[in-house]
């Protein structure tokens, strides 16, 4: 999941002029976010 999360930023991303702590902090907050989507979908069919 997170090489999916990654290489999904860094297409969208590759073609933006950004700094290097940009990108990071734009991955991290992907993978966060595809992370907890994914815990919530967990949580639902445990219910």
């Amino acid at each position: 999941m997170i090489s999916e999360v990654y290489y999904k930023q860094h297409k969208a991303i590759r073609t933006k002029s950004e700094s290097d702590t940009e990108l990071l902090l734009s991955r991290l907050m992907a993978i966060i976010i595809e992370q907890n989507l994914e815990i919530k979908r967990l949580e639902q069919n445990l219910v």
